[in-house]
């Protein structure tokens, strides 16, 4: 005998008119690894498999707008690996602090390499 294995969802999700049943489907994948061990750590090409969704930048979009609506939070540590979901608000804050300390060392370098002596000056320096 095979058992049936249910995920709890909130009736919001499902009667929402803002999201669409692809990002409604992913939701509910993400919802489903919520206990899993590492945490929710599950790659693009995953959720293309489990989704039919053909396209990455389709699977990011909805992803994006999942996000954006406050239903899950993701951080991508590294370039290439999955990505770090949290469902829901929990890990939000985590999230964003993690998120801005990464603009601010990509903006103090920045400020670093602009304020040195190895800017290249495409237009002569008039004193």
């Amino acid at each position: 005998m095979t058992t049936i294995k249910f995920e709890k969802i909130t009736k919001d999700i499902l009667d929402s008119f803002v999201l669409n049943s692809h990002e409604k489907i992913i939701y509910v994948i993400l919802k489903s690894f919520e206990k899993a061990p590492r945490g929710i750590r599950i790659s693009i090409n995953y959720l293309k498999e489990r989704t039919g969704i053909k396209s990455k930048t389709t699977i990011i979009k909805y992803l994006d707008n999942l996000q954006n609506l406050g239903y899950i939070t993701r951080v991508q540590k590294q370039f290439n690996k999955p990505s770090f979901y949290n469902v829901g608000s929990k890990g939000r804050q985590d999230t964003i602090q993690a998120h801005n300390r990464k603009k601010k060392g990509i903006r103090d370098g920045l400020k670093r390499y602009l304020n040195g002596d190895n800017v290249i000056r495409l237009v002569p320096k008039i004193d």
